[in-house]
């Protein structure tokens, strides 16, 4: 019988054993340090109408940027430019605020 270390934030939890296949046994790892680290958050940041970027993410990459509103390293890096413009940061309080999504961002 084969047995998979669990791995959760680097460090070895647990194991599973058994006659598993590779698609029933991986966990998805964080898509920005591309460490073992098991995904917790997915990036919220929207890419087009009613759809956001989806990256996994682990606790450690994941930036908050509101109530269960989180952003990968990139799409946080274009939110705080966009956040900064005059523009911007209005739209971004008010969704923040509201816990909506907002469908244009630059």
């Amino acid at each position: 019988m084969a047995c998979t270390p669990i791995i959760q934030d680097g460090i070895k939890i647990g194991w599973m054993c058994g006659d598993f296949s590779a698609d029933e046994i991986r966990m998805e790892t964080c898509g920005d340090c591309n460490d073992s680290f098991v995904a917790d958050y997915l990036c919220d940041y929207p890419v087009a109408a009613e759809q956001t970027c989806d990256r996994p993410l682990c606790k450690k990459c994941a930036k908050t940027i509101g109530h269960d509103m989180h952003y990968c390293t990139s799409h946080h890096e274009t939110w705080r430019d966009y956040e900064k413009s005059g523009e911007g940061h209005q739209k971004i309080l008010d969704a923040i605020s509201s816990g909506k999504q907002l469908t244009v961002i630059k």
